[in-house]
């Protein structure tokens, strides 16, 4: 008899444990689509049951409240009976896109697109795609207006390049012109130490006649009448 009583009592309770967690179900799944997150939370966290639903329930709880580390240990955790595997591989793949991981997320959405062909996974595996190789384009088109930049700023030296060059182009003609002067200083230098060195072997050598004249007397004067020649 005592054991009847104890088995209706374990039934009972069972019972009603089921009835109490179903209703606890119910309002934390209220309060999820009502997006009152942390109570959801909170409700979903105090049934204590590690189910492949419960687990996807608090994964998906947790995305929405900006906790992508956690919920992807809760979505890791959530395979089993009662949850579709493509959209937990596929949300789970979201959690990575959030963190930034594109390699884990390219990863993630393949697996999910094996197991269904959904336009939502081959949506957000392009933009994942995308992201993963978007700095690398970033960087590419910053090079670019880099060396575009530096065109520019060679340009605008190579004016004051041309600028500068036209000043020394002044210099050098203002130079020519006092060379120019001094040429014709060095040639008539030239000229006089030629003529020079020619009188003087022309004198060594006795070729111009040196023109000799008497003295008279004292005075100077010639008495008489005859003409001055040369000896």
């Amino acid at each position: 008899m005592f054991k009847y009583i104890l088995l209706i009592a374990i039934l009972l309770s069972s019972s009603y444990a089921t009835l109490f967690d179903f209703n606890k179900i119910s309002l934390a799944k209220k309060l999820y689509n009502e997006g009152a997150y942390k109570e959801a939370l909170r409700e979903f966290k105090s049934l204590n049951q590690d189910t492949p639903q419960i687990n996807y329930n608090i994964a998906n709880t947790l995305y929405k409240l900006g906790k992508y580390k956690e919920a992807i240990s809760y979505y890791k955790k959530a395979m089993g009976d009662g949850v579709d595997e493509a959209n937990r591989i596929y949300n789970l793949g979201n959690c990575y896109f959030k963190l930034k991981e594109w390699d884990n997320a390219i990863f993630a959405y393949k697996i999910a697109l094996k197991i269904k062909d959904d336009k939502d996974i081959h949506h957000n595996l392009d933009l994942a795609y995308k992201m993963k190789y978007k700095p690398k384009k970033e960087e590419k088109k910053k090079k670019k207006k880099k060396q575009g930049k530096g065109k520019k700023d060679k340009n605008k030296d190579g004016k004051k390049d041309k600028k500068s060059k036209k000043d020394t182009n002044k210099d050098k003609k203002l130079t020519k012109e006092e060379l120019k002067k001094l040429k014709e200083l060095e040639k008539k230098n030239r000229l006089q130490k030629k003529l020079k060195s020619m009188l003087n072997k022309a004198l060594k050598d006795k070729n111009i006649p040196v023109l000799m004249y008497k003295i008279n007397s004292k005075n100077g004067n010639s008495n008489n009448k005859e003409e001055l020649k040369p000896w």
